[in-house]
């Protein structure tokens, strides 16, 4: 939060995340997946721009990681996967 860029290797955790992400002030586009609580991922949207509003379009979606762009595509990740996230930060 408050950042124009997110790097290769990191990514924001939401939570809770149960409604819509934007990208407003944001100077770069970012992926989103949307999780469940077990870390599932219901949800994916790829390449959102600055300056938009994305709500997720599945059920179950609690927590949102933001990422930068490409990063899904890189890691082909796909709705239904498990994900495993290692907190560096808390804020």
């Amino acid at each position: 939060m408050g950042r124009r860029v997110i790097t290769s290797g990191e990514g924001l955790l939401l939570a809770p995340a149960i409604g819509g992400i934007h990208t407003f002030f944001l100077g770069c586009p970012i992926d989103i997946a949307y999780l469940d609580e077990r870390l599932g991922v219901v949800d994916l949207q790829a390449e959102v721009p600055p300056w938009r509003l994305w709500m997720p379009r599945r059920a179950g979606a609690v927590l949102a990681l933001e990422l930068p762009a490409g990063q899904l595509a890189l890691t082909q990740t796909q709705i239904g996967d498990l994900l495993e996230i290692t907190l560096v930060a808390w804020r």
